[in-house]
């Protein structure tokens, strides 16, 4: 269970990391700016997780609060974004559709109209301008036909975030739970597996241990105790007594 907490920890904190970088990134003009705010990311997201395995402190408490606001507030800026790119994209590319659709209809008119024209000169005998009329026939067919490939090599691709969409603004309560549950999870479980980690040592220590530090607080073998005092105070060797 222990191990499963760390794991979980460390998956979560390298995910809040790289959203932390990405957001900050997007900000950089320069490869130096991108550096810093790359090694800013990853040191302010190391920060907030190992404070919130000690913090004791007011203080302590108080920056985790804060870094953990920042880091919440990446996720935030990349969900959002990643929305506003998915919604941006579905809008341009049914765009593109209806007007590839709407130039293959204008194409067909096109040619059934120079294929009536083609007849009618051929009937009354213009015969040259007919043939022209038919190769400017044949080359609506050509357009109308690449249009069709074209449509038909579209990717019909399913865009994530349509829960989303049906939300509308409703939407940003939904960023925020995400912000709060992905970086709040992990700190929840690390600071859960060093609970763990502690009763299991409390549970597995030596007694007589235990027992030798509490003396050695209370001062009861004097401000620098040494080794071999304790050991005759016990009964213990010197190796025992040191552990």
């Amino acid at each position: 269970m222990t191990a499963a907490l760390y794991l979980t920890t460390a998956l979560l904190a390298i995910v809040s990391g790289a959203r932390t970088v990405l957001w900050l990134t997007s900000y950089a003009s320069t490869k130096l700016d991108t550096a810093l705010a790359t090694a800013s990311a990853i040191g302010l997201t190391l920060a907030m997780y190992l404070l919130a395995a000690v913090a004791t402190k007011t203080v302590e408490r108080t920056a985790v609060a804060g870094l953990f606001i920042l880091s919440a507030w990446a996720t935030f800026d990349w969900a959002e974004t990643g929305y506003q790119t998915v919604s941006t994209t579905a809008d341009t590319s049914a765009y593109i559709n209806t007007q590839t659709r709407s130039l293959i209809a204008d194409t067909s008119t096109a040619t059934a109209t120079q294929n009536n024209n083609a007849a009618t000169l051929s009937a009354i005998g213009h015969n040259t301008r007919s043939d022209a009329v038919t190769s400017n026939t044949q080359q609506l067919i050509d357009t109308r036909m690449a249009l069709i490939d074209s449509l038909r090599a579209e990717p019909s691709t399913t865009h994530t975030g349509h829960s989303a969409a049906l939300l509308g603004n409703g939407r940003l309560i939904l960023w925020l739970l995400l912000a709060v549950l992905l970086d709040g999870a992990g700190i929840l479980c690390l600071r859960k597996a060093r609970e763990l980690t502690t009763q299991h040592t409390e549970h597995t220590a030596d007694p007589l241990q235990q027992q030798i530090a509490d003396e050695i607080r209370q001062g009861i073998h004097g401000k620098q105790p040494a080794v071999i005092n304790v050991a005759k105070a016990h009964s213990i060797s010197d190796d025992h007594a040191r552990r």
